[in-house]
């Protein structure tokens, strides 16, 4: 057995200080959670950094485990698919003018094959569809038809990102957590211009609108400011695209961007600055919607949409060609002013590239590993004679 003998101190031996001994102890003390401390800050910052990770690399349009949806389609889903969910997933559409959005939005409420479709009315002013979910009877969709001009006329993403959600909490009556699906429709610039353009000149589809941005509403200079005094149907394309308080300009890069970046309406931002921070924006939300459709690609478009929503729709798009459509192609007059509308619009030339590339990448990748007839074509040139959804809209009035 060992035994531990104390020994006496020594006379002369310094007794130990209960100072020192307090502050070794309070030392140690400190030591253990400065470690503690070291040690906890790095997983926390392990985690903050393995979820950037996981965030960026998230795919856009994310795999989910299927429920009950609004169509009885195919169960087999791929990583494009999103399964709505019934009384959860809301559909908002970005309706540009004059970009095929009314045509595509007929589309949608008319020949889609759902459980449930949509229910409409013809009123006096317009028509006025219920589109409801079977169970919930909440509305999967927010459109014109759908919600009439609750957030606005032709709202744009700032307007309808602070409306949404509002207006469909006072409709049930109650607040609901909901997922926002944004989706849009977008046209070659200089068609997109030369047929509000056309609008203008038959007096025809100018409304007032209020402009809503940060919780401010905006008045803002009209095109006829430009024109006091004279007869709209003398007004040219050349004389229109100069116009610099004509919204018509740039206006789809401006309604799909975040206008709150750029302080809203505030004419005091430098243009080069304010212009680069609105593509920018626009190019990120639009690389974010869940979806989006070019008018001149209807086909592909449409299938576009059936793929991304796992839905379908039982007829093709029904397409019209009109007198104005006919004008477009065939005036040389309208094409010796095509330089000026493109640069008079060069913030929406640059996002309608952004577009075409981003729309053919996300076609080819969904259905590279399908074997389709109908897809083994080549996308652009199939349909390059073809109408496209925007050309109803630039003859016929909208109601």
């Amino acid at each position: 057995m060992v035994s531990y003998i104390e020994r006496p101190l020594l006379a002369d031996s310094p007794k130990p200080s209960k100072n020192f001994s307090s502050s070794s102890c309070s030392f140690r003390k400190g030591s253990v959670l400065f470690v503690l401390a070291v040690v906890f800050c790095g997983l926390l910052a392990g985690n903050l950094y393995q979820g950037f990770l996981l965030e960026r690399n998230r795919p856009l349009i994310k795999l989910r485990a299927r429920e009950r949806s609004l169509g009885e389609r195919n169960p087999q889903a791929n990583n494009t698919v999103y399964n709505l969910q019934l009384g959860k997933d809301v559909l908002v559409f970005l309706q540009i003018q004059n970009a095929g959005a009314n045509f595509f939005e007929k589309h949608l409420i008319e020949d889609l094959d759902l459980e449930r479709p949509c229910a409409c009315v013809k009123r006096p002013s317009r028509k006025q569809c219920r589109c409801l979910d079977p169970v919930t009877h909440s509305p999967w969709l927010f459109s014109r038809l759908s919600a009439g001009w609750r957030c606005g006329v032709h709202p744009d993403w700032t307007e309808l990102n602070g409306c949404v959600d509002r207006v469909l909490d006072e409709i049930r009556g109650k607040p609901i957590k909901r997922r926002y699906l944004y989706i849009t429709i977008l046209r070659d610039p200089v068609r997109r211009f030369r047929s509000e353009w056309q609008h203008f000149v038959e007096q025809r589809g100018s409304r007032p609108s209020r402009h809503l941005c940060g919780g401010h509403e905006y008045s803002l200079p009209d095109v006829k400011n430009c024109f006091a005094g004279r007869d709209p149907s003398t007004v040219t394309l050349e004389e229109f695209a100069l116009c610099e308080s004509n919204l018509a300009l740039d206006r789809q890069t401006r309604m799909l961007a975040d206008l709150q970046l750029v302080n809203c309406y505030d004419e005091t931002v430098n243009r080069s600055h304010r212009d680069m921070i609105l593509l920018h924006s626009a190019k990120s939300n639009l690389h974010r919607m869940a979806y989006f459709g070019l008018s001149e690609f209807p086909n592909i478009s449409q299938k576009m949409f059936e793929s991304a929503f796992d839905l379908h729709f039982v007829t093709q798009p029904n397409h019209r060609l009109n007198r104005l459509s006919n004008y477009l192609k065939n005036s040389n007059r309208a094409s010796a002013f095509e330089g000026v509308v493109r640069e008079a619009n060069h913030l929406d030339v640059q996002l309608y590239e952004y577009a075409k590339e981003l729309f053919f990448e996300r076609f080819h990748e969904t259905f590279k590993d399908k074997n389709e007839p109908s897809t083994g074509f080549d996308a652009q040139s199939q349909e390059a004679e073809d109408p496209d959804w925007a050309d109803g809209e630039d003859i016929f009035v909208d109601r």
